[in-house]
């Protein structure tokens, strides 16, 4: 699991081409953060933004930036496939970022991701004009309960390991329900 920005999507429509990566985390299927840290960006953040995150740059000023963290995030990530609310997004920001630094991501597979908001509209339907569903939107369909300050990133990707859990137990139930009505001949 990772979640890199774990903000809404009217703070997505907020962030330019300049824009980066300035909190990240990563998870286990389980919830368990498996790194997280804040990174100092090149550019100054966006006003609108720091309103959803509440990550000022003086909070930021003592931060590793993207050149310091990106090896470790390469070793824990390269080779596995990731499942990332709004993969896309989180995959333009990660290059974004990377970029600003010199850095051509090359360990980065975008085609390892499963983006858990399209797994998550196909479970609960969209509830946006853009076939999408948000991550709380999501989370209260699926009953999962937040653990900690919406709009971090470990507690985004926490929160999108439980979704990703609960929609993984709900196909079970489906399927086993399923094969019941299809061996007693309800079903053909």
């Amino acid at each position: 699991m990772a979640s890199f920005d774990g903000c809404p999507e009217v703070f997505h429509a907020l962030l330019g081409e300049r824009d980066q990566v300035i909190e990240l985390a990563v998870t286990d299927i389980r919830g368990a953060v498996l790194l997280c840290t804040r990174l100092r960006p090149t550019v100054e953040i966006d006003p609108q933004a720091m309103g959803v995150h509440g990550i000022t740059e003086t909070e930021l000023s003592n931060e590793p930036t993207w050149t310091q963290v990106a090896p470790a995030l390469a070793r824990l990530l390269s080779g596995r496939h990731l499942v990332i609310f709004n993969s896309s997004f989180d995959s333009r920001m990660l290059r974004q970022t990377a970029s600003a630094f010199g850095d051509q991501l090359s360990w980065w597979q975008e085609q390892n991701c499963l983006c858990a908001m399209k797994l998550a509209a196909d479970a609960f339907g969209s509830t946006n004009r853009h076939g999408t569903i948000s991550l709380a939107d999501a989370t209260c369909e699926a009953g999962v309960s937040w653990k900690g300050r919406a709009h971090s990133a470990a507690t985004d990707a926490i929160a999108t390991a439980d979704l990703v859990t609960e929609i993984a137990k709900v196909q079970r139930d489906l399927v086993v329900q399923l094969q019941e009505l299809q061996s007693k001949g309800n079903l053909e």
